[in-house]
């Protein structure tokens, strides 16, 4: 978090000073004392530093075409700000970079930029009229803010990630659906989202960062990616009516306390095992009457000491029903033990078929075996249409 106050940068070994005002490190340009309108930092300098530029005074900065870096802060707080210019060599902008540019209006070019942090424009002139445009910013690839969206949204499949806190706080998310084309949800996205009830999630998804859904307290359903690799900490931090997740064999590293306070959960669906599992309270289920379901639990010692660990029931993942019989034209619902979500299909449509929630629809007298795939595994029902 960057402070609130402009600090005087201490000097440092190897410190120089360019032109009088430009304080500069080896290639990093750590702090501009002057006090001029229209400021040219001088070519060679790589990377802007932190607060390089926080509560200045300048109207117009323009940078050159070495700098690939704009670091956490760099301008935060500069309200005179009106015009930032730099090329398509900048890479990366970090969290709060433009934080309270109160005036700021023109970036001249994002085109090379690949990754940025939180918060990066907040309350800048330039983010707003953004926001008017589209309530979803995009940048490249990256969905940079999405706090003037309302109600169900769907991101667009050209966005490989959502930034960090991009959603942080809105309180008018009902519904996300995010396309295969995401790989990433950053840190904190959709923190505070208080009445996001449904998330539906792409199999694109690679990672989840720490705090994502944290008190979205609302939050009931929700089907991870299966090709999610990484869940960090506190993911779903009091997600006080989620009631079951589906873990699927794709992860491969769990971190510290996921799942803490949760307190309406019921059952969480664990593949056979994790790569990482982040300290004994992995999980985070405390004081909740909570079971976990997994694969051969018998002989599944991992999935026993998880259980053990985390002093909750274990129980063996199976369907309702292994053998129904039915009449023509009848609906059933077939579903695991553990309410876990899954893929389905019918060994015969003309006798059975059965929607992605299991649900079984009959129609002609004869045999059809129902599948339902999950964790890299096949369970069956024969249903009998009578």
């Amino acid at each position: 978090m960057c402070g609130v106050e402009r600090q005087q940068v201490e000097a440092a070994k190897g410190d120089r000073v360019i032109d009088g005002v430009f304080v500069v490190n080896g290639t990093k340009l750590r702090d501009y004392t002057g006090k001029a309108e229209h400021v040219v930092v001088p070519d060679g300098i790589t990377s802007i530093g932190r607060s390089a530029f926080a509560s200045c005074k300048a109207r117009t900065i323009a940078l050159p075409n070495s700098v690939v870096e704009i670091e956490s802060c760099s301008f935060q707080y500069a309200s005179s700000l009106e015009k930032v210019t730099f090329s398509k060599n900048v890479k990366k902008i970090g969290s709060m970079a433009f934080w309270d540019c109160e005036k700021l209006r023109e970036i001249s070019s994002m085109k090379g930029v690949e990754e940025i942090g939180s918060s990066a424009f907040f309350n800048t002139i330039w983010l707003k009229e953004k926001q008017k445009q589209n309530p979803l910013v995009i940048v490249n690839t990256i969905l940079v803010d999405g706090s003037a969206c309302k109600g169900e949204v769907e991101v667009p499949n050209t966005v490989t990630k959502i930034g960090e806190d991009a959603f942080d706080f809105n309180e008018e998310l009902t519904s996300i659906t995010i396309p295969n084309s995401v790989k990433e949800i950053g840190g904190g996205c959709f923190h505070g989202c208080r009445y996001l009830r449904t998330v539906k999630m792409g199999d694109g998804m690679e990672k989840i960062g720490s705090q994502a859904f944290r008190y979205c307290t609302r939050l009931k359903n929700i089907r991870l990616s299966k090709s999610l690799k990484e869940i960090e900490s506190l993911t779903f931090e009091i997600c006080s009516r989620l009631e079951e997740i589906t873990i699927p064999d794709s992860v491969e590293v769990l971190s510290i306390q996921a799942f803490y306070g949760c307190k309406k959960l019921k059952s969480i669906t664990l593949p056979n095992s994790f790569k990482i599992l982040d300290g004994l309270g992995a999980l985070g289920v405390y004081d909740v009457k909570v079971t976990v379901y997994g694969q051969d639990v018998e002989k599944n010692l991992w999935i026993r000491k998880i259980a053990e660990e985390n002093e909750v029931e274990v129980k063996e993942l199976a369907l309702t029903d292994s053998k129904k019989r039915l009449k023509q034209n009848e609906t059933y619902r077939l579903k695991f033990n553990s309410g876990a979500k899954c893929t389905w299909k019918s060994s015969n449509r003309s006798v059975a078929t059965v929607n992605h929630y299991g649900i079984i629809t009959t129609n002609e007298k004869g045999t059809a075996t129902i599948t339902a795939h999950l964790n890299g595994r096949d369970y069956t029902c024969k249903i009998i249409v009578e």
